[in-house]
Parts: structure tokens; C-alpha cells; sequence
């Protein structure tokens, strides 16, 4: 073998991990939105968000952004791999 030796490092003392405290029940930041008229909890729940955040104003139209947004990404999809593989 060699007699290969390494210098101890010099940044100094590794601190103590820090203690871990467990809190009992999950805390939840609660998000109030003002209510939107049309606006039911029957609808998915990305529809009622669309609506919500005013990029589409009817659960047609929230379906229509939906459908598009899919079909976007698939041909992305195929395109990157069509012609990167």
C-alpha cells in the first residue's frame, strides 16, 4: 500500500445536528377566495380554478383551455421525440 496521509481539515468543529421537533398535526394555510358566481363544487377542480382566476369564464370555455393545453403538450411530446431519439 502507500503511505499516502491527509491533513485533517482545518474549518472546524462539525456543530451538533439541530434537534427535530415533530409537531402533532400538520398545519394548513387556509386560502379565502371571494365567491364566484357560477362557480359550483360539483365542477373539477381545475375548471373551478380557471374560473376562479378569471382565465375563462365558463365551464365550456375552462373545458375548451383544458383540452387545448393537453393537445399542446402532446405534440411537443411527439416532436421531441421524433427528433430527438
Amino acid at each position: 500500500m502507500s503511505d499516502v496521509q491527509f491533513d485533517e481539515d482545518s474549518f472546524g468543529t462539525p456543530k451538533p445536528a439541530a434537534p427535530v421537533v415533530h409537531n402533532s398535526a400538520p398545519v394548513f394555510r387556509q386560502t379565502a377566495y371571494a365567491p364566484v358566481p357560477g362557480l359550483s363544487s360539483s365542477q373539477p377542480k381545475m375548471v373551478q380554478w380557471l374560473i376562479r382566476h378569471h382565465l375563462a369564464g365558463s365551464e365550456k370555455s375552462a373545458n375548451m383551455e383544458i383540452a387545448t393545453i393537453i393537445f399542446i403538450n402532446i405534440a411537443i411530446t411527439v416532436f421531441l421525440v421524433v427528433f430527438f431519439l
